[in-house]
């Protein structure tokens, strides 16, 4: 079995080594060497999944390929040594996508100069349970929570409406609500797409092979900068026409179209030959997340 190696040495001197394998290659060695199926370090709903083998060596496979670790400490190790978001300071801008503005685009502020602001004439409209509504000049909108975890800026009263109108009832937006101008075209566009991610990663386009180590590339130059709404939302789109490319050449299967109605949205799925669908907007989704600190690999291994 000749497979690409990657060795990691941590500032500490330990020293560990893992290795690509196909999924097939993975299914036989869970076969051949007894797997033990590890629940506690697997999620079947993303299809992550761990075996340690009677040899001591052991497997995550994932819905494109896998990884072989040469022993149960390494990938241990491996999963507590995984790098943190870069995530903005304040000030930094959000963007969200809604049904009646379009893109509006808001600025998250500290809690220190948010109560800055509060104290220098904002004018109270609104009082929640959980935050208070001010005006500021120009007619801009300051949300001020009462935890002072998160404190908005938005252009206007209507923009502040429309985003609060999303989660009413909670949950209901669809994830690709304003992000594929394409609709039900989508898929005949993923060829363009897939370049036009390179190019914004200023990657070379020779590189774009549609290959498992292609991402690892990919996933390297986006987190390279800070995580912000400013530098992910353009890569959005381009980012899962690529994965789903990458996992067509891998795996097979195709792009399943779904039209949300009441949004008028069309949201790329991926179906694949085994009948499973995925949602690669929704890791998307959680990775570009600027709230959640902590590293997640784009879907690949």
């Amino acid at each position: 079995m000749k497979n690409k190696s990657y060795t990691v040495k941590l500032k500490n001197g330990y020293t560990y080594t893992f290795f690509d394998i196909t999924l097939e290659e993975a299914r036989k060695l869970v076969k051949e060497k007894s797997g033990k199926y590890l629940q506690q370090y697997s999620s079947p709903s993303s299809e992550k999944l761990v075996y340690l083998l009677d040899n001591g060596t052991l497997v995550r496979t994932d819905y494109v390929d896998a990884i072989l670790y040469e022993s149960l400490e390494d990938y241990l190790v491996a999963r507590q040594t995984i790098i943190n978001k870069k995530l903005p300071k304040h000030p930094f801008k959000r963007i969200i996508y809604t049904a009646e503005k379009g893109k509006v685009i808001l600025e998250e502020i500290s809690k220190k100069e948010a109560t800055k602001l509060v104290n220098n004439g904002a004018k109270l409209i609104k009082e929640e349970r959980d935050k208070k509504i001010y005006t500021l000049e120009g007619n801009a909108i300051l949300m001020f929570t009462k935890s002072g975890e998160q404190n908005s800026i938005y252009p206007s009263l209507e923009e502040y409406k429309a985003v609060e109108n999303l989660f009413i009832p909670r949950l209901d937006k669809p994830i690709m609500l304003g992000r594929n101008p394409y609709g039900e075209d989508f898929p005949n566009h993923v060829d363009e797409l897939s370049k036009q991610l390179f190019r914004l990663l200023k990657l070379p386009l020779k590189s774009m092979d549609f290959s498992r180590r292609s991402l690892f590339e990919v996933e390297k130059k986006m987190y390279n900068k800070t995580i912000c709404d400013e530098w992910t939302d353009p890569l959005f789109l381009p980012l899962i026409a690529y994965i789903g490319q990458v996992v067509q050449k891998e795996e097979g299967g195709g792009w399943e179209m779904v039209h949300h109605e009441k949004y008028d949205t069309w949201s790329p799925n991926f179906r694949k030959t085994d009948g499973k669908l995925r949602l690669f907007y929704k890791d998307l989704d959680e990775i570009f997340d600027v709230y959640i600190k902590d590293f997640i690999a784009i879907p690949k291994c």
